[in-house]
């Protein structure tokens, strides 16, 4: 059995996947074979930091759309300047 996630994909140059196989006999004679590229282990990752990111708050969500609809919402110079601060530590890493 063969499962083909990137059925009608094309990749060229230097986006070629670098794929790793396995093949393994069965009882019948037949050989089960596994894919792996590094598509694969990308969509993986993204899974793993999906399912690590919190929840969507909705209520928050709408109370500060809200906020922002009327003009009233409000964020200290500190606070953005602590948000930017911690960006940049982030992707400095």
């Amino acid at each position: 059995m063969r499962i083909d996630l990137n059925a009608g994909a094309t990749t060229s140059g230097s986006q070629a996947e670098k794929t790793l196989s396995h093949v393994a006999p069965t009882s019948a004679g037949q050989t089960d074979q596994t894919h792996l590229s590094e598509s694969d282990a990308s969509v993986g990752k993204l899974e793993t930091a999906v399912l690590k990111s919190p929840e969507v708050r909705t209520e928050k969500v709408q109370a500060l759309r809200s906020q922002l609809q009327s003009g009233t919402y409000q964020v200290s110079p500190a606070q953005v300047a602590g948000s930017i601060l911690d960006q940049l530590r982030v992707r400095g890493s």
